[in-house]
């Protein structure tokens, strides 16, 4: 009758599955953020891309993706203006263009229309309105930002 009553041992045994409970639990969502985290930092192991319209005076530059990999999440899409030209703001997601270091500033459309889907695939065309007119010496760089690789480059003249 003594053991049936001896509860010393219950309070210890459901601390230690609680806290192994907690340590699962906690490795499984650390798990989920990192594997979130890394799913956009692979590089881009092949797209060609070319830089048209790059020339001084020229107040466009269209950036044209020649083939290779898909660009998945180049773009946040603006779901509340759908038919207007988004600025840089709201248009770049892990692909940006920086004109002499800074990040693009003017309107963008894709394929002559708003940016309407994520992906900078083949044969799409992103046409940037320029604030000012090029100058020469000018730099255009186009990069991806996950892996901070430079996917493109050109220098004005």
């Amino acid at each position: 009758m003594k053991l049936l009553n001896d509860q010393r041992a219950v309070s210890p045994l459901i601390a230690e599955i609680l806290m192994i409970a907690v340590v699962i639990i906690t490795a499984a969502m650390l798990a989920a953020y990192s594997y979130n985290l890394l799913e956009h930092a692979t590089e881009i192991s092949s797209v060609i891309l070319q830089i048209e319209g790059a020339r001084v005076g020229s107040s466009s530059i269209t950036i044209v993706h020649m083939g290779g990999d898909t660009i998945s999440s180049a773009f946040t899409v603006n779901a509340s203006a759908p038919t207007h030209h988004l600025n840089n703001e709201s248009v770049f997601n892990v692909l940006e263009v920086r004109l002499n270091g800074a990040l693009f500033a003017g309107n963008a459309t894709l394929n002559t229309e708003a940016i309407a889907k994520p992906e900078f695939e083949a044969g799409d065309e992103l046409v940037l309105q320029l604030e000012d007119p090029l100058e020469s010496g000018d730099r255009i760089s186009i990069l991806f930002v996950p892996s901070n690789q430079v996917l493109h480059w050109t220098v004005v003249v």
